[in-house]
């Protein structure tokens, strides 16, 4: 699979699972790591090895989510989807409120909202 090749993240993070099950989704995480790659670099004035920036994406940005995602239940409001689903889902779902709203949205704000309108229709499931 593309993302495994390009990151090396079973490599990098031997405990790291992280499987979707809507095809065409892994070239989202991969945007998720290549814009976290160009933010790191503005950060350190200097180009981040990707390996470097595959490590803090899944250590600073995904864990932390997908802990939350644990922590809250959500994944029982979703059979026979996946962490790594609900995280992009939930992302989308942050970016979308952001945009609408013109403001800063709480991660917790975007779960409530997700979780309320996918319980509506699970169909709407595939972004």
């Amino acid at each position: 699979q593309e993302f495994e090749a390009r990151t090396q993240l079973s490599e990098l993070r031997p405990e790291s699972q992280i499987s979707l099950t809507v095809p065409g989704l892994y070239n989202k995480l991969l945007e998720h790591v290549d814009v976290h790659r160009w933010y790191l670099g503005e950060k350190q004035g200097q180009e981040v090895p990707l390996g470097e920036a595959v490590s803090s994406w899944y250590d600073n940005i995904y864990l932390p989510l997908v802990g939350f995602i644990r922590e809250q239940d959500v994944l029982v409001e979703f059979p026979g989807r996946t962490e790594a689903d609900l995280y992009l889902w939930i992302l989308e779902q942050q970016a979308y409120l952001q945009q609408s709203f013109g403001e800063d949205v709480p991660l917790e704000v975007a779960i409530d909202k997700f979780t309320e309108r996918k319980s509506i229709d699970p169909n709407k499931m595939d972004m």
